[in-house]
């Protein structure tokens, strides 16, 4: 065994891109019990070939024989990925039995471990969830990934109170996992849990969240009557409502007069209530209808999944104003959370700024420049710009509130809907340079502190002498 080590590292010392020399020097080092170098090596042969099956088996080997099974169970299901095609089917009850009628000990743990995941990957939902259960109940130990596993499992059946009960589990024990938030984000049907649990996702990880969308897996709906929605997204307080009122003045273009957030919904559900939109778009004699509900900026990926025509305009605005304007919100009395929410929202949009189907529009150009920014937009949209856009306040709108009145205090929900029905129903107006007489110097420095290099980013200002 000595002697095969020393020749692969010559081999490697030949061709040091040949992925199959590391992955079976890594092999060998597992039989001489050196499990730390292996891993180097098997690392090695993913960097350099990840479409290989093989190395993600071993990889997960012998991460489950030094306990790390929560990696293990993650590199397990890479190999099922490549290797799908071939695996045997896993679900006759003979196999499920053996793991549920008996104890599932230390010895037997990483078996039934990828046993449940074999299951779960050929689509045998209620067994894989049983032994999934079954790890939990015996095993002395808490592995996160179980948990996380076993949460996307009860998602499929839309259990969605145990999947976040679980989801919640899994973040409990590994709370720097970026997609156990997603999940969880996934499975809630609370808008501020929700729109949180997205925000840390993106915290920790933002091309983790852009992957978990865009592998996902959704179905082509059939005879889509509105190929080509549009979107208006972006962090709140940034001048969406008044776009969507701009857009649905224009006469291709149906406006839904709420939002909608069906961002809390299943994908089925979200199916089901665009198809509600077609009908009611076209019932109205419009083209195309525009949805806008903020947080949608963490959906791009999945809509364009669903409707894969659709169109976004994420809406921008200088961060400075934005957190001044979000102080009157309830749920918002803290600085550093809308501080975050500034931040965040428009990181889940930065990971689509290039992508051919979305645009971004600053609310200072839209203010500054309305006709010019609304022409370019209608481009964009493949539609001809129309002037009575602009007039969109002489139509009374009650999408927020019954009522057109501007509340002295905004003090709750309420108020803060009626604002904002208040505000679509008058002309455009330049709300730019709020924060010059509402920002305190406290509140300057830790901006500047926590968001100053997305200022400088996104060409708001030069440097930080402000």
């Amino acid at each position: 065994m000595d002697e095969a080590i020393a020749l692969y590292h010559q081999v490697i010392d030949i061709n040091p891109h040949f992925a199959w020399a590391y992955h079976s020097l890594g092999d060998a080092l597992v039989k001489q019990e050196y499990f730390d170098d292996a891993l180097n090596y098997f690392h090695k042969a993913v960097e350099i070939n990840p479409h290989i099956a093989s190395f993600y088996y071993h990889l997960s080997e012998v991460l489950a024989i030094q306990g790390k099974f929560n990696r293990a169970i993650i590199y397990f299901d890479k190999f099922l990925k490549i290797n799908f095609k071939n695996q045997p089917n896993f679900s006759n009850n003979g196999c499920i039995e053996k793991f549920l009628n008996n104890q599932i000990t230390e010895s037997s743990f990483w078996s039934a471990l990828k046993y449940a995941h074999l299951l779960s990957h050929q689509n045998h939902i209620e067994p894989a969830i049983n032994v999934y259960q079954k790890i939990i109940q015996d095993s002395p130990y808490q592995y996160s990934e179980v948990y996380n596993k076993l949460g996307e499992l009860l998602l499929k059946t839309e259990d969605t109170k145990k999947a976040v009960s679980v989801f919640e589990t899994a973040i409990f024990l590994e709370p720097q996992t970026a997609r156990y938030y997603i999940n969880f984000a996934e499975a809630t049907n609370l808008w501020n849990p929700c729109v949180r649990a997205y925000r840390k996702a993106i915290k920790l990880n933002p091309v983790e969240f852009y992957d978990y969308y865009n592998q996902l897996e959704i179905n082509h709906t059939h005879n889509i009557k509105v190929k080509n929605p549009i979107f208006v997204v972006g962090c709140g307080h940034s001048g969406t409502s008044v776009m969507l009122a701009l857009l649905g003045s224009h006469p291709c273009f149906y406006p839904i007069p709420y939002e909608s957030e069906i961002f809390l919904k299943n994908i089925s559900k979200i199916k089901e209530q665009m198809r509600i939109w077609d009908d009611e778009c076209l019932a109205d004699g419009k083209l195309r209808w525009i949805e806008k509900t903020p947080p949608h900026i963490f959906q791009i990926g999945k809509f364009m999944k669903i409707r894969p025509q659709s169109q976004f305009i994420i809406m921008l605005r200088d961060g400075r104003d934005v957190v001044c304007s979000l102080k009157h919100r309830p749920d918002y009395q803290r600085f550093f959370e809308r501080i975050d929410r500034w931040i965040y929202d428009n990181l889940a949009g930065l990971l689509y700024w290039e992508h051919p189907r979305v645009r971004v529009v600053k609310y200072e150009d839209l203010v500054s420049n309305p006709e010019d920014t609304l022409i370019k937009i209608c481009n964009f949209l493949g539609e001809k710009y129309n002037d009575k856009m602009l007039e969109f306040h002489k139509t009374e709108k009650h999408w927020y509130s019954e009522e057109i009145v501007k509340p002295e205090i905004i003090d709750t929900m309420t108020k803060h809907k009626q604002n904002r029905n208040w505000q679509i129903n008058q002309a455009l107006f330049d709300g730019r340079g709020r924060w010059q007489q509402e920002m305190t110097p406290g509140e300057k420095i830790i901006f500047k502190k926590k968001a100053q290099q997305y200022l400088l980013e996104w060409g708001y200002v030069q440097d930080d002498n402000w």
